[in-house]
């Protein structure tokens, strides 16, 4: 194996194994507290990735099944799953972004299902402190390396080693399977020929023997 081949082997590697990865560690920050509010009265109220950014879980499914088709597609499918993949992490970044900078409306939907109070302002009459977790930086980094595994797979991908087809004609049986073809027609042309000739020297020896009887010959003392 060439040196560029087993590059173009580490590079496939690298790329069906990273964004699963990546997707289960944006499985697990969703899963964690993302930021802590304390209302006016003292009640402490955690709101967790599922409120916060409730997204992440389809991007992470989707960058599992881009990934499940990365291992499949032919080399001029690959640069677009890659962007795709691009894309997704962009998403990821910008969710936890739009989270971490606005905390209180990220975690509206806990206040109201504690309190029963609806509406961005008057949660935030309620809330006297907000503070961040670290899951949410957790996350954006998380989605910004799989954009970047996306970029270099769209970039890399067409020199990944070629995928072998299970119908692919050998390349050394060509030259032979071409040859034998080719000796194919002067047998079955010469068949018939020698068909031909026994035919006609069993017509020849029929006619033969009918004469012997006409002649009050035996046709068999020969």
């Amino acid at each position: 194996m060439t040196t560029d081949a087993r590059r173009g082997s580490r590079l496939r590697l690298a790329a069906l194994l990273v964004p699963p990865m990546l997707a289960v560690g944006l499985f697990i920050a969703w899963a964690q507290p993302w930021v802590v509010l304390t209302l006016d009265d003292g009640v402490r109220i955690a709101a967790g990735g599922d409120r916060a950014a409730a997204v992440l879980p389809a991007i992470a499914v989707a960058s599992l099944a881009l990934t499940s088709a990365l291992a499949l597609a032919t080399a001029r499918i690959r640069p677009v799953l890659g962007a795709l993949l691009a894309l997704l992490g962009a998403l990821v970044v910008a969710v936890s972004l739009r989270a971490a900078g606005d905390p209180v409306a990220a975690a509206a939907s806990s206040v109201t299902a504690l309190t029963g109070v609806e509406g961005e302002n008057s949660v935030r009459a309620l809330v006297d402190t907000a503070a961040l977790t670290a899951w949410p930086v957790i996350a954006a980094v998380l989605g910004g390396v799989l954009g970047g595994a996306g970029l270099v797979i769209a970039i890399t991908s067409r020199r990944w080693p070629r995928r072998v087809e299970r119908f692919d004609r050998p390349e050394d049986a060509s030259p032979e399977g071409s040859a034998a073809d080719g000796d194919a027609p002067e047998r079955s042309t010469s068949a018939p020929s020698e068909t031909s000739a026994a035919s006609d020297r069993q017509r020849d020896q029929s006619i033969g023997d009918w004469d012997a009887l006409s002649d009050g010959r035996d046709p068999t003392a020969r």
